[in-house]
C-alpha cells in the first residue's frame, strides 16, 4: 500500500506530497494541479515497470510495452524536459518519492532524473537531453535491513540502477523485498472515463455492422522459468508472474476497449468476476440483473418494477451514468484488480442520488483488507464538484485540496482536515459544534459552505470570510 507520494519539479508540481489511504480524493478547480499529479504517479509506475522486468526471473510480456527481460529504450529526455517544472533551475531533477508498505516490508525510495543537454555532433542530428537517474532505497522487513544510495543509471538501463545492482549482488531475500515494491507500483493506472467515449464504444450501431470484435489477449504471456508455481503461492510473497498484465489494464485508459472486456467478461466462464460485476452493478441499480450479447450488440437485462419478467435494452437506452458504472464495476470485480485505481472526475455522467451510492462502494471496495497489501485495491479520486465533497464529511483526513498558488504557478496540496482545523483555530469558523473529545464535528453543510466562500476547493480568498457554523447533521 502506497503511504505517501512526492513530486518536486514535475509540472505544477515544485514539492508536493500527499498522504494516501484506502481511498484519497484529490479536491479543486481545473488547472489546479490534479491531472499533474495523477501524471506524475503514472510517469513513476512506469519506471517501476522497468525495475520489475529486470529484477523479476520471469519476465512479462503485457500490452503497455512490447518489450521484455530487462532490454528497454533510453528514456525519453525531451519529453521530461517538457514535464519539468518551469521555475526549477537547469539542473535541478525531476524527483519522485514514495512510501510503501506490503507483504511485511517498509519500502521508502526516492528516484531523481538528471536532464543533461547533449549538442548534436553534425547536422544530421537532433540535440537532445540525455538522462541520468540517481535512486535510492530503504529496505525493512523481517530479517533484512538494507539501504542502497544514490545509484546511478544513464541510457538504457535509466531508472532501473537498483534493480540491476540487486540482481548482481544474487541476495534472494533482498531481491524479493524490492520485487514486490516494484511490481506493486508498477501496478498503477489512471482512468479518463468519459461518458460520450463508452457510450460510443457500446453503440449498436457501429457503422460497419459487419465488423468484429476485436478481442484482447487477456492472459498474461510471462517467459517460463520452467517451474510452475501456484496462484496461492504467487499471491502469498507477490512475485507470480500470473495477471501482471493484469485484465483491468486493457479497458484502456479512456475505456475505449469496455465493450470487449464486457464480451470477454461474460463468455469466458470465470463465475467469480463475472458475479461479482453483477453484485456491484445492483448496488448502483438494484433493478440491474445481467447483460447478454447478440452477436456483437451488447444487451441489459432489468427486472421493471411491478413486474414478473425482465426487459432488455441496447446501450442506447440507459445513462451516462449507469454505463460509466459498469466500466468501475468491471475493475472493481477482477480477482486481482490494480494496486492503484486513478479515475478523473468521478462524477462525470453521474446523478447526484446515484453519486452517493458509486461512491459508497468504491470506498468499500477499497476498505476490504488484504493481508498482503493491507488493503484490496487503493482508489484516487478527483473532483471539482461540492456534492462528491460532502460525501466526505466522516472521513476529511482522506480528501486533499490542491490548487495552484496564486501568481506562483505552483501547487499547493493540503488535507481539507487541517485546513478547516485551522480555519477554526483561527475565528474564521464561528459557532462550530464540538465532540466530547474536544474534536471538530464537521458537517456536509459546514463543507458546502467553506466551498461556497472559495477556502477550499477553490482559489482561496484574500480575506477569508467568517463561516457560522450549522453543527452536525449527524
Amino acid at each position: 500500500m502506497l503511504k505517501t507520494f512526492t513530486l518536486r519539479n514535475f509540472r505544477t508540481h515544485l514539492n508536493t506530497t500527499v498522504r494516501l489511504g484506502p481511498t484519497t480524493l484529490l479536491l479543486g478547480p481545473n488547472g489546479g494541479g490534479k491531472s499533474n499529479f495523477l501524471l506524475g504517479l503514472k510517469s513513476f509506475a512506469m519506471l517501476a515497470r522497468r525495475s520489475r522486468r529486470i529484477i523479476d526471473p520471469n519476465p512479462w510480456k503485457d500490452s503497455i510495452s512490447s518489450q521484455s527481460g530487462g532490454t528497454f529504450e533510453p528514456l525519453n529526455g525531451n519529453a521530461l524536459a517538457f514535464d519539468r517544472h518551469r521555475l526549477a533551475n537547469r539542473n535541478d531533477p525531476i524527483e519522485f518519492a514514495c512510501e510503501w508498505e506490503g507483504w511485511n516490508y517498509r519500502v521508502a525510495y526516492s528516484i531523481k532524473l538528471f536532464l543533461i543537454w547533449q549538442a548534436a555532433e553534425s547536422r544530421h542530428q537532433r540535440p537532445a537531453h540525455i538522462v541520468k537517474a540517481v535512486e535510492s532505497m530503504d529496505l525493512h522487513g523481517p530479517g533484512i535491513e538494507r539501504s542502497l544510495k544514490n545509484v546511478e543509471s544513464t541510457g538504457a538501463e535509466a531508472g532501473a540502477g537498483i534493480a540491476t545492482q540487486l540482481v548482481a549482488e544474487k541476495n534472494t531475500d533482498v531481491a524479493a523485498a524490492a520485487r514486490s515494491f516494484f511490481r506493486d507500483m508498477g501496478k498503477v493506472y489512471v482512468y479518463e472515463l468519459e461518458p460520450r467515449t463508452l457510450r460510443q464504444e457500446l453503440s449498436p450501431m457501429r457503422d460497419r455492422p459487419d465488423t468484429a470484435i476485436e478481442l484482447p489477449n487477456m492472459k498474461a504471456t510471462p517467459v517460463s522459468s520452467g517451474t510452475e508455481r501456484s496462484d496461492a503461492a504467487t499471491e502469498e510473497d507477490g512475485t507470480g508472474s500470473e495477471g501482471e498484465s493484469g485484465e483491468w489494464q486493457h479497458l484502456g485508459e479512456h475505456g475505449e476497449n469496455i465493450r470487449a472486456v464486457l464480451l470477454q467478461l461474460f463468455s469466458r466462464g470465470e463465475e467469480r468476476s463475472y458475479n461479482r460485476f453483477k453484485s456491484l452493478m445492483e448496488k448502483f441499480d438494484p433493478t440491474f440483473r445481467d447483460i447478454a450479447f447478440r452477436g456483437d450488440r451488447l444487451r441489459w437485462y432489468f427486472r421493471l418494477l411491478g413486474g414478473d419478467g425482465f426487459q432488455d435494452f441496447d446501450s442506447r437506452s440507459v445513462s451516462d451514468g449507469f454505463i460509466r458504472v459498469s466500466a468501475l464495476s468491471y475493475l472493481a470485480a477482477q480477482r486481482r484488480p490494480p494496486a492503484i485505481m486513478a479515475i478523473e472526475e468521478i462524477e462525470n455522467g453521474i446523478s447526484r442520488s446515484n453519486l452517493r451510492k458509486l461512491l459508497s462502494w468504491l470506498r468499500q471496495t477499497a476498505a476490504t483488507e488484504d493481508r498482503n497489501r493491507g488493503c484490496r485495491t487503493q482508489i484516487i479520486l478527483t473532483t471539482h464538484s461540492p456534492l462528491v465533497l460532502c460525501e466526505f464529511a466522516d472521513n476529511t483526513e482522506c480528501v486533499v485540496s490542491v490548487r495552484l498558488e496564486n501568481g506562483a504557478h505552483r501547487t499547493i496540496a493540503r488535507s481539507v482536515k487541517d485546513l478547516i482545523n485551522a480555519f477554526a483555530d483561527s475565528g474564521a469558523i464561528r459557532g462550530e459544534q464540538r465532540a466530547r473529545d474536544g474534536s471538530l464535528v464537521i458537517s456536509p453543510e459546514l463543507l458546502f459552505d467553506l466551498w461556497n466562500t472559495g477556502l477550499i476547493g477553490g482559489e482561496t480568498a484574500t480575506e477569508p470570510p467568517v463561516i457560522p457554523g450549522r453543527g452536525s447533521s449527524k
